[in-house]
């Protein structure tokens, strides 16, 4: 990858299913400096078809960024990256095998595969290796977005191995802060051993400052402009007691923000125990552009961690620099579709015949007595570069008809899928409902909404005991909550206490 000027401006376009987030940056390095910042909405469908965005297109004529080099990375819905470890297998068989485990977690079969293979630190036969998958189409239409609005691609890849984690930091959790989603990633020696995406991101924040913060001449609402301020310039107001606005003070400001930071810091705990790491031992870090500050003191502060890995001031440039693919080390997943692969293949052999036809020509004109012998040599090269060419050529062409039975065939079956009942795992479900349900607690009905969009699963049923029944159904849900198919649980109705006599209890869990 070619050096950027420190004064150049790049774009980065951070990507999931349905949105993405355009960041307009100037210069490289620690240099880097965000200039403009735009949360872009787009309907995945008809981006695969059309391959277009508007509002991208209008950014861009409006910055004058036409020519401007684009690095793109995934994240959240549509894409997975996970780390694996395979036996010894053949090339073929390896990337085989990884498809295979990592599509079950991505729907479609048009799928762009990325495999970073991790020096062996041990004895053991097999391999240690970082994968990652996303949606082809999609990776597809985004490329085809940015070159029509007039963008260099420079690279495509998942941000999770992007930006590398805090240097000097044996291990640390890093908490990379979107506009819609957070990707929380376990490091341990260099090496990313666990990657989540939730559905949370820097607009919560945005949307909780929004919310009525008691002071004591009553409630302030900030307005859209002032919460995006606040959030930026107070963030989390750890440690803080001073006066951020005419009559409010930052620990005003918790009472609005805890509810996201609790649903942030169950994730980050939940992160920690799936991979069986004690909390002291880890320390934290949150990068993003641009950051909420204070976030990764109070995460470190509520969670016991070892401390903050990466200071406030370093974070938006540690996070534009991995985005730019200047992060050291980082890990390279290329998740270009494959036909821009093919055709990178091909540039280097090309221009190499180029210059051997060209190296042969300029010996020619400087010997004309030796001009008529080699011609006859060059006859054969020449006619064989024409072989290779048209046989490069067939090539392209099979694999654009091939491309368009694939874009036609996606096409058709997402028009099948749009009129079908949306599928529940019923049995899956029922079996882990059933099986964590409540001490004490009778259930009598279970109702699936399945015609709704998200489906629905309804649990009724009574429960006498000693704990008071509004405990355990709050318990309950947020168990539900957790649920690998679950988006989220609440508590419909509590009657009575449950102690003395039956208490009726009805819970409603949001299925994915």
């Amino acid at each position: 990858m070619t050096q950027m000027n420190l004064s150049e401006t790049w774009v980065g376009v951070v990507c999931d299913a349905s949105s993405a987030t355009v960041l307009v940056v100037r210069g490289a390095g620690p240099c880097a400096t965000l200039q403009t910042q735009q949360c872009l909405e787009f309907d995945a469908g008809a981006l695969r078809q059309h391959g277009r965005l508007a509002e991208l297109e209008q950014l861009v004529a409006a910055q004058g960024l036409r020519g401007a080099r684009v690095h793109a990375a995934f994240l959240g819905a549509g894409m997975v990256v996970e780390p694996v470890q395979l036996p010894p297998l053949r090339g073929r068989d390896e990337r085989r095998a990884i498809r295979t485990r990592l599509a079950r977690y991505v729907p479609g079969s048009d799928l762009c595969l990325a495999v970073h293979a991790y020096p062996k630190v041990s004895k053991q036969p097999g391999k240690e290796l970082l994968a990652a998958v996303v949606d082809a189409t999609l990776s597809r239409g985004l490329l085809r977005a940015c070159r029509r609005a007039g963008l260099r691609v420079g690279q495509v890849s998942a941000l999770a191995g992007l930006v590398p984690p805090p240097p000097d930091c044996d291990r640390a959790v890093q908490l990379l802060l979107t506009e819609r989603t957070t990707s929380i990633q376990l490091f341990t020696a260099g090496r990313l051993v666990s990657c989540r995406d939730v559905l949370l991101g820097r607009r919560d924040f945005v949307v909780a400052c929004q919310r009525p913060i008691l002071t004591e001449n009553g409630a302030v609402t900030l307005t859209a402009a002032e919460a995006e301020e606040t959030c930026r310039a107070v963030g989390v107001p750890f440690g803080r007691e001073d006066e951020i606005r005419p009559g409010v003070y930052a620990a005003q400001l918790w009472p609005t923000l805890n509810p996201v930071l609790q649903r942030l810091r169950h994730e980050v705990e939940q992160t920690l125990a799936h991979s069986q790491v004690r909390a002291s031992d880890v320390a934290v870090s949150v990068a993003g552009a641009p950051l909420v500050p204070g976030l990764a003191e109070f995460l470190a502060d509520d969670l016991q961690l070892a401390g903050v890995a990466l200071p406030a001031e370093q974070a938006e440039a540690h996070f534009l620099a991995g985005l730019a693919g200047q992060g050291q080390p980082r890990v390279a997943l290329d998740l270009r579709p494959p036909e821009d692969r093919f055709n990178d293949r091909l540039t280097w052999p090309a221009l190499a015949a180029g210059l051997c036809a060209l190296f042969v020509i300029f010996a020619d004109s400087a010997g004309p007595r030796q001009a008529a012998a080699r011609r006859a040599e060059l006859h054969p090269l020449a006619a064989l570069l024409d072989a290779q060419v048209g046989q490069v050529e067939q090539q392209r062409a099979e694999i654009a008809r091939r491309c368009e039975q694939l874009s036609s065939e996606l096409r058709r079956r997402t028009a099948l899928t749009n009129v079908l009942p949306p599928v529940v795992p019923v049995a899956g479900t029922l079996k882990y409902v059933f099986r964590e349900l409540p001490e004490h607690f009778e259930l009598l009905d279970v109702q699936l909404g399945g015609q709704t969009q998200p489906p629905t699963l309804d649990l009724r049923g009574t429960y006498q005991a000693d704990v008071p029944a509004s405990v355990v159904a709050a318990q309950w849900a947020r168990e539900l909550g957790t649920a690998p198919f679950v988006v989220g649980a609440k508590v419909v109705e509590v009657s009575g206490s449950g102690q003395s006599t039956p208490a009726f209890i009805a819970v409603q869990a949001q299925l994915k």
